[in-house]
């Protein structure tokens, strides 16, 4: 028998043990399902023992769902139907199982591991565990009863909210809930103990089955944004409720092995594999690790960093003029590192430069004026080690421009963090034509070890990110301009995958920084020639005028009441505009097209680094895969001959056009330097 689960009896219980030897955490896959399948049919032959507790031994995980590498094996597979019946098979059989059986969640629970916990008829957690179906985020459903078990524990509304937004669940939300029992001390003690009760107990309905198909309507006719996995999981769900368990499993069972070889698990993998090769180029670095950062600001940027670097392990010394400031930062990173469950670095706070001259590395993240920059950076280049690495962080800021600032600039470039900081997993590396390999190298290791996906891009307008959001936001005001309802764009967006809409996230950020960042830096350099700008900042700066500056002013494109959106702003009066389908298909290229001319330009080193910083950084709807990935799908002549049909705000560059002729994709093309200084080579 595989190595996966041992058993152990305490008095009358049985606790079988999900332990891979070969692993750090627990993963589901069919050897660890045969296995555990074969340990709960000798269940019923034990007579020493009257139920059963299933518990994790890795620290601080039950398990993290199902393998990865295993699911597209099993979307190959002819019986691939029959294996997905046997799990279903056994997970009914354990949740009807005369000798009861409790789970014992010492930490994370997710995806399949989850759906083992479900088969028991008790979950019991510690305060530290989690819980949650992130399968909607990979373009898939769970595929071993997920969607049916789940409404027994916390009715038909919760759990469609779980499995259709991949959210979590703390320990306490999960209590609340109704799907766990929150305990002190040792979970599984808890849990053997409530099962030797269980055992001496007539069976109870777990019964919190909410059989309620209006339920399940209301929920589907407002998501919009809805995928194909998010349609299977409405009707696996609608089918269980409406026909019973075995009607739902039969659903899930023929929508999970469709989604398994449909393109929005294909899109999946694509990222985590681009994630997998940037990690690996990063931790192949001959560097030693940065041990020590200093951080310039502390404002949202600059706390933001610094609290992140911290709650990572590094010793960070940050430097505000404010000492409330600085108070709150700290207050940020205190927070962080209560959530974590690692190392934290050390922390100093100042208002001077002392323990300046003791970091490795800085990260400048003052206001975006270049001269308060200038002056910051000489500041800096004048109290650290000659051989500190120094970064600007800035979304617009030529990084040229600043390195004079810096003695010896070749240790010295831009890294754009994305807010807040704490949730945005990309970092934009800036080299300038100076920057040394050496300095890339640093700075992509100190972004790897913030837990973030560091990409390189050449220092343009905009570089790749700013530039193409900038795009997409000015389509979106276009739209508006051509008499189309504040309201019907944003949907337009949302039904090509978009989380939010242009106008809602032009009113978000400001309109006052729309104009300076994405019109002022970017559209104003670099889209003239194709669509009529000054039109686009003239409808902004008349809002502006007019006191609707967007969320903060309570009016915007959006009015608001207290913060919350409250219909369109009623000056703007739609005509009949463009159709929903033109809109949508607009919004979609006006993204790609601008994607596909920065790959022309030279901005990125690689479409791959495209596709994960559009999905990462700006919103590019994850199930499509990126700008490119959706290209090589849809296919180069399609997409060419879509944008052509919208005229020549929508060119698509001469690589798209090479493509088409050699009969080659976006991911065949070759990793290529932006920048003399650049040595990053995740997609060789």
């Amino acid at each position: 028998m595989a190595d996966r689960i041992r058993a152990e009896v305490r008095g009358e219980v049985l606790v079988l043990w999900l332990d891979a030897a070969d692993r750090p955490v627990n993963v589901v896959d069919e050897v660890l399902l045969a296995e555990l399948d074969a340990r709960l049919r000798g269940l019923a032959d034990r007579t020493e023992v009257s139920a059963a507790v299933l518990a994790s031994a890795k620290s601080g995980s039950f398990g993290t769902g199902a393998d990865l590498d295993w699911l597209p094996q099993l979307a190959r597979r002819e019986d691939a139907t029959v294996v997905l019946e046997g799990i279903h098979s056994m997970m009914l059989r354990m949740a009807a199982s005369p000798k009861p059986i409790v789970a014992a969640v010492n930490g994370r629970a997710y995806g399949g591991a989850l759906e083992l916990a479900l088969g028991a008829r008790v979950i019991v957690c510690s305060a530290a565990a989690t819980f949650g179906f992130p399968e909607v985020t990979l373009g898939l459903i769970p595929g071993g009863g997920g969607t049916q078990l789940l409404r027994r524990f916390v009715g038909t509304a919760m759990a469609l909210d779980l499995l259709t937004t991949g959210r979590s669940l703390s320990a306490g939300d999960a209590a609340a809930a109704g799907l766990a029992r929150l305990v002190d001390g040792d979970p599984v003690t808890a849990a053997v103990a409530i099962a030797h009760e269980l055992a001496r107990q007539p069976p109870e309905n777990t019964g919190n089955e909410e059989a309620d198909l209006t339920v399940i309507r209301d929920r589907e006719s407002r998501d919009v944004a809805s995928t194909e996995a998010k349609r299977a999981i409405f009707a696996a769900v609608s089918a269980g409720v409406a026909g019973g368990i075995e009607a739902g499993l039969r659903v899930e069972r023929e929508r999970f092995i469709k989604l398994l070889q449909g393109p929005e698990f294909a899109a999946s993998r694509h990222l985590r594999d681009i994630e997998s090769r940037i990690r690996q180029a990063t931790r192949a670095s001959s560097l030693p690790p940065l041990s020590t950062l200093g951080v310039i600001g502390g404002g949202q940027m600059g706390s933001g960093i610094a609290a992140v670097a911290s709650s990572r392990g590094i010793d960070v010394v940050i430097r505000d003029v404010d000492d409330e400031r600085l108070a709150a930062a700290q207050q940020r990173r205190n927070q962080l590192v209560a959530q974590g469950s690692g190392h934290a670095g050390s922390w100093t706070a100042t208002t001077g430069w002392d323990r300046f001259d003791g970091v490795v590395a800085v990260v400048e993240a003052v206001f975006e004026v270049p001269k308060l920059k200038h002056d910051v950076l000489a500041d800096v280049a004048a109290v650290v080690p000659p051989d500190a690495v120094i970064a600007t962080n800035t979304s617009a800021i030529s990084v040229s421009s600043l390195a004079p600032s810096v003695p010896n600039p070749s240790r010295f470039m831009g890294m754009h963090f994305f807010s807040p900081v704490e949730r945005m997993r990309l970092i934009e590396l800036v080299p300038h034509a100076g920057t040394t390999p050496a300095t890339v190298e640093a700075l992509a290791r100190l972004g790897a070890a913030m837990g973030k996906v560091p990409i390189v891009v050449a220092d343009r307008p905009g570089f790749y990110t700013s530039r193409v959001y900038a795009r997409w936001l000015v389509e979106g005001v276009r739209l508006v301009i051509e008499g189309m309802a504040v309201e019907a764009v944003d949907h337009a967006a949302r039904l090509a995958g978009f989380p939010v809409g242009p106008l809602q996230a032009i009113d978000q950020v400001t309109l006052q920084l729309v104009l300076q960042a994405s019109i002022g830096h970017v559209a104003r350099r670099l889209f003239t020639d194709r669509l009529d700008v000054d039109a686009v900042e003239a409808a902004l700066t008349r809002l502006v005028e007019q006191g609707a500056g967007g969320r903060a002013a309570s009016l915007g494109f959006y009015r608001y009441e207290n913060g919350r959106r409250a219909g369109a702003n009623p000056e703007l009066g739609a005509g009949r505009g463009p159709s929903e389908s033109a809109a949508r298909s607009r919004l979609l290229l006006a993204f790609v097209s601008e994607a596909l001319l920065c790959w022309d330009e030279g901005i990125i080193e690689h479409p791959d680094d495209g596709d994960i910083a559009a999905v990462l950084g700006i919103g590019f709807p994850r199930p499509l895969g990126g700008p490119f990935h959706w290209v090589d799908q849809v296919g180069p002549a399609v997409v060419r001959e879509r944008a052509a049909g919208f005229g020549e705000a929508f060119p698509t560059g001469s690589a798209l056009g090479r493509l088409i002729q050699d009969r080659r994709s976006f991911s065949d093309e070759p990793r290529r330097a932006t920048n003399p200084g650049s040595t990053m080579r995740a997609s060789d």
